[in-house]
């Protein structure tokens, strides 16, 4: 009985049954070609000549169209007390489908035709009222019966028939005329003494049948064999309106409210009061097609009911009036538009919602006469529950109306056809409208979603409690169908959830009612075999016995559950967040591809719903799994909980969600179902890194030109800041084809339990990469990190896209670590962002932001998270070839720690060996110290000149801590081989720390794998090593210092005090190094060396210059003592082009300009400065040696600074001077020998040589003072001659002839030499001495340069003159 469509009262119902042994398939056939026929013309049903039959048959040439409903399922039993009051309500005909090939004769399908409707329907009720069994035949002559056995009952339809539609048709135009010819005899029935008496004589009288004679009796009473009147009933209806107008009278006094009167009386005109006997002619008539019967019938019946108060009947015949008018309208077709044209009502179908308000309100107004008596017919019925169907009927009958007019957009054709259906109108297909044409329909329509919510929401209530469990189904079932159409989302799954209680408690109960029907068929079988079930001798009595176990029924589990899961998703909550995967054994190797990976953000993801109602759904929905019982659901919908809603769950919530999924899960194991549950944890992983290899295992790419170009540790790392020339830094990871590469992965566990995770694995791509499977639990609330480990089989980029995750008893999956995204990813999402954000800031109404189950909401989700979705960068390794591995054997040193003096040199002896399967063919030393940083804080600072920096940096590479000869231990390491590496190490104060690295590779093994010429440019340059790291400690203390550098002429040896002193007489070996060719080719360097240290030390200054013997000077060094060392130097001078280069750099280091500005000059003599300490650097050096432990090393004199006096010792003079006197008649070639030769400058007369430019002269006798300047310079000079006494020489007793300052001597070029004579004579006798000084002058104007900023050429040279008397 369809209750939700508001035309199913004009409508006969016909039950299609099934005949014999037809297939499905067939039954669907061709109970689809019967169903095809809706509507019956009038016109094509079958005259009758019988007048006692035709009164509700339609004439040959009548209008309009009977209406047809097909049923396959017969009513309940309990309606039966509607089978007067509303006879559509019942199947009026049967009929039967049956194959005619399935090898059944024709009596054979009649007679089970027959049993079937006797099983269907009970024999108490008066339909149907007539059979016929249709026999299809399929294929060609393959009937089994003979085409022309058809009789009234069975009709066999051939396949060779062209049309069987029309064929069908006509049968069923004599199907209803079958009927119809029924109906006088049910009105003859009732229009009877008896007949009205008992109509009238309680709410709902029934109508039965015997045989072919119809009967009025009261619920109260068995069916009796009825009293046949065979004269005139008084009041009986004619086929005329006119003259069918009941004439008996209205009643005398009115009823009480809602109860008809207990007995009824006899008017004045001696009849019955007829209004219900006018509404069953009414509904009879409507039945039967005759709209204007119907409509004058049901008027008279509501005018009669009016005095009566008959409610419920009252109420029906308005429900009549009101399908006669949508009829009416059917009827007219498109012609509906045109006859509203001139109406002036606003709606066209107010009056029929004025007539279905009122009988809606009468059946709500009525009630029962009396309690259902204990002693019906048919126990479950009582006069509550078919009041309560009634109204419950109408109020879906008004919305079904009100729907249709509604989504139709007004009152035309299409809301007048949707009447007749029972689905929802066309408007809803195939999409649900949006909630934009909603309010469109509503404003077309002009009646409101809110108003046909109000007429369903009629429909619940206290009262449905009287109704049986299906009906309740069934009316929940075309509530929640009318709000889902209004988009009233939150009402459907209130009443859904109403619904599924309903459904769940008659599963349950019909499920435990068959297992006890089993059990007492077990146990009768048990006592017939007198089995006694406590006999310890029985197989089952016994421990670990198997015992039986009745299958579960899960039969409409799948129905129930998805109600479940749409009710959830209406209150936000996705029940299928966890999805249920097939449990064939899933290959982690083979399986990537038919993963969907997942890297969803719970953040990113609508948040929707109060989390309070959501608990109490979520509740409900594992109540109703364990209720079925549905233990996968079960564990799906715990885990969708945990999974959505665990930040408002409590522990306890929690922990017994987690143990009801993990029960769910071992029983579905148990009993071999395959499903299993995916990996339901969010985000997981928090971060995926790769644990870098140790540093004796790390390959470092390198290139052999880079590789050449670097000379130590700190040249090859560069200890400076900037370096353009540089290779910077790689971040990218590096492991080793064929060694264990490890991962350390950082899990989460949100939840307030312990998380088992059954396996963890990579999940990797680009190339073969072997990994196991690893076990863990994730404690509550807290991080745990697990180290995964592989090994790599190829070589090239190997991309970690995340892991693979796999929880007891479900199915592995990949959850995908991307890396951070850069900024100018981080710029382009959140700009996507933005757009997104602009255009969400219109909201939707209601549900529809909730994207789980509103389809616009849906879109805009799916779009957001398109755009959002950035592509995905993830963690890369480098594989490279397999690698060769040393290890160190052996050292020198113990405990890797030094203890030296400054300045000591020492050695570190290595072994190593070689533990891997590959040769080692290329092997290289570098080092750090702890002064490295130091020297480059130093340098970057950019505060020191171009010398000091020169010094730091010669500190920093010239004199490191640790050092290694290349030249050395060049062989292949082979497998299994050891090498011996010799470490020189240097005492360099203020070092306490320094690191050997040994590099090695294998290198020649990419040259011999070249394959083509193009190739092997790149392979052979670069290659990959190895390094192993060395830490060594050092402590060095302070021992010898030196200080106080000095350079003084050879000459002035003989005003020096003593070396030391406590000694007045010369050292040994001093007057040999004293003595040398020519004083003024020598100079003389001093230092002074101080013992800090608390033991004695020999110190040594050594000599090493060309042409010039070796020479060296030792001295023991007290603690706390100070000793002077010198040596005698020979002059020296540099070409200009060496002397004036640029100070170098040592390093690739970019100077900045210094802040110092410097005059050219200045820069010059800074220059000039620098290059002859450079060279004396060169030719001393200065060493200590230690007696009692042999050790020995070097003392450093870069400390000390060349000054600019020291400077001009220390360089040779670029001009020569040479000085001797001889007497007046002395010959002209001797003035022009060579002074500088003693024997050669001896003077012909009596003057005697005295040596050190010494000459005795006799007094008071005119002697020449001869001065002999050369140019030793590479350019010419224009020189000035000066001579002057030096005090304390008494100039007084000299007479000079001419002047003896600013002698202009001319331009002399390279080479040339000039002679200057000065006439002298002595007047007393001494000691005079004379110094002469030679100055350059500029070229042209003859200014000396000094006075012009410039730095000239000089020198100067002493000469003595010893005069006596008689000296000759």
């Amino acid at each position: 009985m369809d209750i939700g469509q508001f035309a199913s009262i004009a409508q006969i119902r016909i039950l299609l049954v099934p005949v014999g042994s037809i297939r499905r398939s067939a039954f669907e056939k061709y109970s689809g070609l019967v169903r095809s026929f809706e509507h019956i013309r009038l016109g094509d049903i079958p005259p009758d000549t019988r007048e006692d039959k035709n009164r509700f048959l339609p004439s040959p040439l009548a209008s309009g169209n009977l209406h047809l409903s097909f049923l396959t399922h017969p009513p309940p039993t309990w309606r039966s007390a509607f089978n007067l009051f509303r006879i559509s309500s019942f199947p009026l005909a049967v009929i039967g489908i049956a194959d005619c090939t399935s090898g059944a004769t024709a009596s054979s399908l009649v007679a089970e035709f027959k049993a079937d409707l006797s099983t269907l329907l009970p024999d108490g009720l008066p339909f149907p009222f007539t059979t016929k069994c249709l026999a299809f035949e399929e294929g060609e002559g393959n009937a089994n019966m003979n085409l022309s056995t058809s009789t009234s009952e069975l009709v066999t339809i051939p396949s060779l028939m062209g049309n069987k539609q029309v064929y069908v048709g006509t049968l069923l135009a004599e199907l209803c005329h079958d009927i119809i010819v029924e109906f006088p005899s049910i009105v003859r029935c009732i229009d009877t003494p008896h007949g009205l008496d008992t109509l009238n004589s309680e709410i709902l009288p029934r109508l039965g049948r015997i045989g072919g004679v119809y009967y009025l009796h009261r619920s109260a009473e068995n069916p009796v064999e009825p009293v046949r009147n065979g004269g005139q009933r008084s009041g009986t209806p004619s086929s005329n309106p006119a003259a069918d107008r009941v004439t008996s009278g209205m009643a005398s006094s009115p009823t009480k409210l809602s109860v008809p009167p207990a007995a009824k009386k006899r008017n004045s005109a001696g009849g019955y009061n007829s209004g219900r006997l006018a509404k069953t002619l009414g509904d009879l008539y409507l039945l039967s097609g005759k709209l204007s019967d119907a409509s004058y019938w049901y008027t008279e019946a509501v005018s009669l009911f009016r005095a009566a108060q008959d409610t419920i009947w009252n109420a029906s015949a308005l429900e009549g009036q009101c399908i006669v008018e949508v009829l009416e309208a059917w009827n007219m077709g498109e012609s509906l538009h045109a006859s509203l044209g001139g109406n002036v009502l606003a709606d066209p179908w107010a009056n029929i919602s004025d007539k279905m308000g009122q009988a809606i309100n009468l059946y709500s107004r009525a009630a029962p006469t009396n309690p259902s008596p204990a002693n019906t017919i048919f126990p479950l019925d009582n006069e509550h529950s078919s009041i309560v169907f009634l109204y419950i009927s109408a109020v879906l009958r008004y919305s079904h109306l009100l729907l249709c007019i509604w989504s139709s957009k007004g009152w035309n054709p299409l809301s007048v056809s949707s009447a007749f259906s029972t689905t929802l109108p066309p408007t809803f297909s195939p999409d649900k409208p949006s909630i934009g044409t909603l309010y469109r329909m509503s404003a077309l329509s002009n009646i409101t979603r809110s108003f046909i919510g109000q007429v369903v929401a009629q429909c619940h209530g206290p009262f449905l409690l009287h109704l049986q469990p299906s009906d309740i189904i069934f009316v929940f079932s075309v509530m929640a169908k009318y709000y889902s159409g209004l988009g009233f989302r939150r009402k459907e799954a209130y009443v859904l959830r109403e619904l599924q209680a309903a459904l769940v408690d008659l599963i349950v109960l019909g499920r435990e009612e068959s297992r006890s029907d089993v059990s007492e068929v077990m146990s009768g079988y048990t006592r017939s075999l007198e089995i006694n079930p406590d006999d310890p001798t029985l197989p089952f009595s016994q421990p670990g016995s198997v015992a039986r176990r009745d299958q579960d029924n899960e039969e409409g589990n799948t129905s129930v559950l998805r109600i479940t899961q749409h009710i959830a998703a209406v209150y936000g909550i996705d029940l299928q967040a966890v999805k249920l995967v097939d449990g064939l054994e899933i290959d982690a190797d083979h399986s990537t591809d038919a993963m969907q990976p997942s890297h969803l953000d719970p953040r990113n993801v609508v948040q929707y719903g109060w989390p309070e109602l959501q608990v109490g759904v979520v509740r409900e929905a594992t109540a109703v799994t364990e209720a079925l019982p549905d233990h996968a659901s079960k564990a799906q919908f715990s885990l969708s909980t945990i999974k959505q809603l665990h930040q408002h769950l409590t522990a306890s919530e929690q922990q017994h969600l987690h143990d009801s999924a993990a029960r769910g899960l071992n029983t579905v194991r148990r009993r071999g179902g395959r499903q299993r549950i995916e990996f339901w944890p969010d985000n997981l992983i928090i971060r995926l890194d790769v644990i870098p290899l140790t540093p004796h295992k790390h390959p470092i790419e390198q290139s052999w030109k880079r590789l050449e170009t670097s000379t130590s540790a700190s040249t090859a790392k560069g200890p400076f800041i900037y370096e353009p020339k540089g290779k910077k830094a790689s971040t990218a990871h590096v492991a080793v084809q064929n060694e264990a590469l490890e991962f350390e992965v950082l899990l989460r566990n949100p939840y307030h339990f312990d998380l088992e995770v059954q396996s963890i694995f990579l999940s990797t791509t680009g190339l073969e990469f072997q990994t196991q499977p690893h076990p863990t639990v994730a404690p509550a609330d807290s991080e745990i990190v697990v180290v995964l480990s592989g090994i790599p089989l190829e070589t090239g980029t190997l991309t970690i896209r995340g892991c693979f995750l796999q929880l007891p008893g479900g199915a592995p999956k990949e959850m995908l670590v991307p890396l951070p995204e850069d900024d100018d990813t981080r710029l382009s999402v959140q700009r996507l962002s933005g757009i997104d954000n602009d255009s969400d800031r219109i909201k939707y109404a209601g549900l529809e932001s909730n994207h789980l189950v509103s389809s616009r909401g849906e879109m805009a989700y799916k779009s957001k998270r398109a755009s959002q979705t950035p592509s995905l960068r993830f963690l890369q390794v480098q594989i490279t070839p397999e690698q060769p591995l040393l290890r160190l054997r052996r050292s020198s040193i113990v405990h890797g720690s030094l203890m030296m003096f400054s300045g000591e040199r020492s050695s570190i002896h290595l072994t190593v060996e070689n533990i891997s399967t590959l040769p080692v063919d290329f092997h290289r030393l570098t080092f750090e110290d702890s002064t490295i940083a130091s020297a480059q804080q130093t340098l970057d600072e950019g505060d020191m000149s171009v010398a000091e920096a020169y010094e730091a940096e010669y500190e920093l590479l010239r004199r490191p801590f640790l050092s290694w000869d290349p030249t050395e231990d060049r062989r292949v390491i082979a497998p299994g081989a050891t090498l011996n590496l010799k470490v020189a190490c240097y005492g360099k104060l203020n070092c306490t720390s320094g690191t050997i690295h040994l590099s090695y590779a294998y290198a020649d093994r990419h040259q011999s794998n070249e394959t083509s010429p193009e190739s092997s440019s790149s392979l052979s340059d670069i290659f990959h090593l190895r390094q192993i790291q060395y830490p060594v400690n050092v402590t060095v203390y302070h021992t010898l210092e030196c200080n106080n550098l000095d350079i003084i002429p050879h000459h002035t040896f003989q005003a020096l005090p003593p070396l030391d002193g406590d000694i007045s007489e010369e050292g040994p070996g001093r007057r040999e190094l004293m003595e040398v060719g020519e004083p003024g080719e020598y100079c003389l360097v001093f230092v002074d060396v101080s013992n800090v240290f608390g033991m004695p030390f020999n110190a040594t200054l050594t000599r090493h210059q060309a042409d010039t013997p070796d020479a060296s000077i030792t001295r023991v060094v007290s603690p706390g003592s100070t000793v002077r060392l010198f040596l005698p130097v020979k002059r020296f001078v540099l070409s200009s082009q060496d002397c004036t280069a640029p100070i170098p750099a040592l390093t690739n280091r970019q100077f900045v300009v210094s802040k110092e500005k410097l005059s050219q000059e200045e820069e010059r003599l800074q220059r000039e400065l620098f290059w002859y300490r450079e060279e004396l650097f060169k030719m001393i050096e200065a060493t200590w040696t230690e007696d009692a432990t042999h050790r020995s090393g070097i003392i450093s004199l870069r400390s000390q600074r060349l000054t600019l006096l020291m400077y001009e010792s220390l360089r040779r003079d670029c001009i020569i001077i040479e000085t001797g006197f001889e007497t007046m008649h002395t010959e002209a070639g001797t003035a022009e020998t060579s002074l500088t030769d003693t024997e050669k400058t001896r003077l012909t007369s009596s003057l005697p040589f005295r040596g050190r430019n010494s000459w005795r002269v006799e007094l008071c006798e005119m002697v020449h003072l001869v001065i002999r300047v050369r140019n030793e310079l590479d350019r010419p000079c224009r020189l000035s001659l000066t001579c002057r006494p030096v005090h304390p020489t008494p100039s007084e007793h000299a007479i000079f002839d001419g002047w003896l300052s600013n002698n202009l001597l001319g331009v002399l070029q390279p080479g040339d030499s000039t002679t200057k004579t000065f006439a002298v004579v002595f007047v007393a006798e001494g000691t005079f001495n004379f110094r002469v000084d030679v100055e350059e002058l500029d070229l042209k104007e003859g200014t000396p340069l000094r006075e012009l900023g410039r730095y000239p050429a000089m020198s100067s040279r002493f000469v003595t003159a010893i005069v006596e008397e008689g000296s000759r």
